[in-house]
Order: C-alpha cells, then structure tokens, then sequence
C-alpha cells in the first residue's frame, strides 16, 4: 500500500522538483547577457591573440585591450585611430556575438519560470541590458590600444543587437506575432536571401575572373602565416559588405567607390579607387559588361519568389483553420508589405555597409541606401504582384469532374 501511493505521488514530487529548478526569468538574463559577453569574448579574443602575435608585440601587457578592442569592433561599431575614423566596419564579425547570444539563451532559457510573453519579455530585457552594460565596460578598457570606440554607441548598438536577436529566438515572443505577418515577413526574408544568393555568386564569378590578381595581392602583403590569417579574417568580415553592395548594384542603385565617380550597371567604366590592399577587393569591376542592365531582373525573380510563397502560404492557412481563401484585396496588401519589407531590410543593409575608410577620398564608401531600398520594392513588387495572382487564380480553379463509366 505504501508502495502504491509513493508510485502516485512520484510524478508530482518531480513536478514540484522541476518548479523547485525553476529561477526568476530577470535572473536569468542576467546570467544570459553575461555568459553570452563571456562566451562571444573568449571566441573572439582566441583569434585576435593569433593576430597580436603576428604584430611583434613588445609587451604582453596590451594583449588584454587588444582583445577588447576585437570584440568590441565585432558588434559593428566604428573605431578612431589617431583621429581618423574608420565607420566602414567588418560587419561579417557580427556572426561572432549573434552565436554567442543564441546559444547561451537555449541554455539557459530553459532554466527561467516563463509563464507567458511577459516573463519572456523581462528576461530578454535583462539579458540585453547586461549585455550592453559588458560591451560598454570593454570598451572602456580598450582605450589603452591608442583606438577610441564611442562608450555610448558601445552600449545602446550592443543592447540594439541583443534585443532583436534574443527576441527573435524566442518562441514565447514569436507566438504574439499575427500568422498574417509570419506569412509576410518570411516572404521578404526569402526574397532578400534569393538576392543575397545571387550577389554571392556575382562576386565569385568575379573573383575567379581576377584570380591571379587577387593571389598577387595576398603575396603582397605578407606577414606570414600571422599575418596571412589576420587579412583572411579581415576579408571574411568585409564579405557582407561586398555582399550588400552587390545587391545595391542589381537594383540599379548607384555605389560610391571614391570622391571622383560611382559604380553602377548603367555606366560602362568604375572609377579608378583608391581601395585598401584586400584580394577580396577585386571582385570589385573595372569595366561594367552591357549584361549587367539585365541585373535587376534577379531582384525580380526574388519578388516572385516572395509571391508564390505569399499566395501558396495564405491558401494553406485558409485550409487549415477552414476559412475563407485570401481575395485580391487581401493578397494585395501582404504583396505590398513583403515589398516594403524587403525594401527596407535591403536599405538598412546598404545603410551598414556605408561609411569612411578614414581618407578624404575614402570617406564616403557605399551603397546610396535610399534608392537600393526604393528600386527594391518597386522590382519585387513587379515580380510578386503578377506571381501571387496567378498562384491563387490556379489553386482557386475547381477541379475537373471525374467521368463515372456505367458498365
């Protein structure tokens, strides 16, 4: 008998066990901002003593906010050297912190009482609060390398990044969201990514065509087995950058590459710029093809991407919860707004990967982010509009009787 009812109660003791296990979500967070500071650090300050060592330092007492100023700069954030600014960032660095951050938040989330969006919201707060608080301490400390980083963008920048990222691997947060907007938002991401794919593979085509300059170059510059993963880490950084400009230049929008002309599809010779000495660099054309005025057709082959998806997305949801199937008006509007998100995502990226490489020629690097997001949303508007229609016309067609034969 005693046995019986230790049996019954069993499952409820590790209920309350598990309650018991159970900490305050701002608690958590806490623990979240700085095991993800700590973590992103550790990576970033493993790879930034490889290229300190390759510098000859004269005293190990700089290697600290050496590392510091590595991290730091991994969050996108402009440094001064001597007075001269450098906002053209690596922004492919950034990779570092967002891993950092997901990967510490599955850990330790499921640690947090969450009853609800709130207490997910509470926790992501505090986690994001601690972690800019950790950004802006280190910035701080690597004022001693001679490189200045603003402590104030430090830290709203660094809780900027913390709060989308936390927020979006949050499923508590997610499950707020309308399906309506789901369905859109994921429509854009997928358009945005066919144009990243394409701008990939532009710069590949690209660097393969000036292989051997770009292999000079690499020799060039030396440094050894240091100093050569150094520039490969600095390259990897920019990679986005020349990612995003790529897709500016299929849009049509111009790009400016030095004080004395732009780069565009449009025009049939670069200017001549002063770029640094990156191979990644030669990717960059001296001579536009006359095939490059075909470009912004990829942007809308993205836009029917996003329409089919639009007007598949919404049919299966109006099956599912047994609904009305999405009229014009309805698929109308989720075009527009997977244009003008798509728009925007590319205008901020361009707006990013804009900024000075410290020179008077160098000082204004990049896409010009209003027409690149502009043009965005009028191409994929164009590719989505006709695509959704067509789709949605086809799944509302009846199907065909069947024919019974009577023997």
């Amino acid at each position: 008998m005693p046995t019986d009812v230790l049996d019954r109660a069993r499952p409820a003791l590790s209920a309350l066990a598990r309650m018991a296990e159970r900490r305050p979500p701002a608690l958590v967070g806490v623990l979240t901002g700085l095991g993800a500071a700590v973590l992103g650090y550790l990576v970033v300050a493993a790879l930034t003593t490889l290229v300190w060592l390759g510098t000859s330092p004269e005293s190990w007492s700089s290697l600290l906010p050496f590392t510091m100023l590595g991290w730091v700069a991994s969050h996108g954030l402009p440094v001064v050297f001597g007075g001269t600014t450098i906002s053209l960032v690596p922004w492919g660095w950034v990779v570092v912190p967002v891993l950092a951050l997901i990967a510490v938040h599955r850990r330790t989330g499921s640690t947090a009482d969450l009853r609800g969006p709130r207490d997910a919201g509470v926790l992501v707060i505090a986690a994001s609060l601690t972690y800019g608080l950790c950004v802006a301490i280190a910035a701080v400390l690597s004022d001693r390398t001679g490189a200045n980083v603003l402590v104030r963008q430090a830290l709203w920048q660094s809780v900027a990044i913390a709060l989308v990222i936390l927020a979006l691997s949050s499923p508590l947060l997610r499950a707020v969201i309308p399906a309506q907007f789901h369905i859109v938002v994921r429509s854009a991401v997928a358009a945005f990514l066919v144009m990243a794919s394409f701008a990939v593979l532009l710069i590949a085509l690209s660097l393969v065509t000036h292989l051997v300059e770009a292999a000079d170059l690499f020799g060039a510059v030396g440094g050894g087995v240091l100093g050569g993963l150094g520039l490969l880490l600095l390259q990897l950084g920019y990679l986005p950058v020349l990612v995003v400009w790529a897709m500016a230049f299929m849009t049509g929008a111009p790009i400016e590459l030095s004080a004395d002309g732009v780069l565009s599809p449009f025009l049939a010779a670069a200017p001549q710029a002063e770029l640094p000495t990156m191979p990644i660099l030669t990717a960059i054309p001296q001579s536009v093809p006359i095939v490059a005025w075909l470009l912004p057709v990829v942007v809308v082959l993205a836009g029917a991407v996003a329409g089919s998806m639009i007007s598949r997305s919404m049919a299966t949801r109006a099956l599912i919860t047994r609904a009305t199937p999405p009229g014009a008006l309805h698929l109308l509007r989720a075009v527009a707004a997977s244009s003008v998100i798509t728009g925007v995502l590319v205008a901020l990226a361009s707006l990013l990967a804009s900024g000075s490489l410290g020179t008077q020629r160098l000082a204004g690097l990049g896409p010009d982010w209003l027409l690149a997001g502009t043009f965005t949303i009028a191409l994929v508007a164009i590719g989505a509009l006709p695509t959704a229609f067509v789709i949605s016309r086809a799944q509302r067609r009846p199907n065909p009787p069947v024919l019974e034969v009577i023997e």
